[in-house]
């Protein structure tokens, strides 16, 4: 019953997921439609074992989302753990400097980072969220939405 329980949580969590790359919006149509519209005439992108497949955004999100070629979902929570925390390490030495992201930010949106299998289902997710002005990951969202117990950690 607890892993029937899980998989519904998981499934919950990929469809809002998939809502917020929906491509809602309401605010800051131009500049963000812009962004979009310039990757998404480009994907995928490559870059190397990972690409860019799409970005979208709604009233709270901006989401890039990226496929790994040749890997599979099958992660435990510690993979997924280790690939959050390193990759958002990385993600934060820039994320407050470049343009693009100070555009997003500048609307308010918090920016998602959705990474999938190379069967296009969702291995983990690091959220960023705005706090003094300034983009933080939120280590708690990012745990939850890529099905990861925080409370093990």
């Amino acid at each position: 019953m607890c892993s029937k329980n899980r998989l519904i949580n998981r499934i919950k969590r990929y469809l809002f997921l998939t809502l917020v790359l929906s491509g809602f919006s309401s605010f800051g149509q131009g500049i963000l439609d812009e962004i979009t519209d310039r990757y998404n005439s480009q994907v995928p992108i490559d870059f190397g074992e990972l690409s860019l497949t799409k970005v979208g955004f709604n009233d709270s999100f901006f989401v890039y989302s990226y496929q790994y070629e040749n890997l599979k979902s099958e992660w435990n929570e510690d993979s997924k753990l280790g690939a959050i925390m390193w990759q958002g390490n990385d993600i934060s030495k820039t994320i407050n400097e470049l343009t693009e992201f100070i555009t997003i930010r500048n609307s308010g949106k918090s920016i998602a980072f959705l990474y999938h299998d190379l069967n296009g289902e969702p291995i983990y997710v690091i959220v960023f969220k705005i706090k003094d002005k300034k983009y933080e990951i939120d280590l708690e969202e990012s745990f939850k939405s890529s099905g990861i117990d925080p409370s093990k950690r």
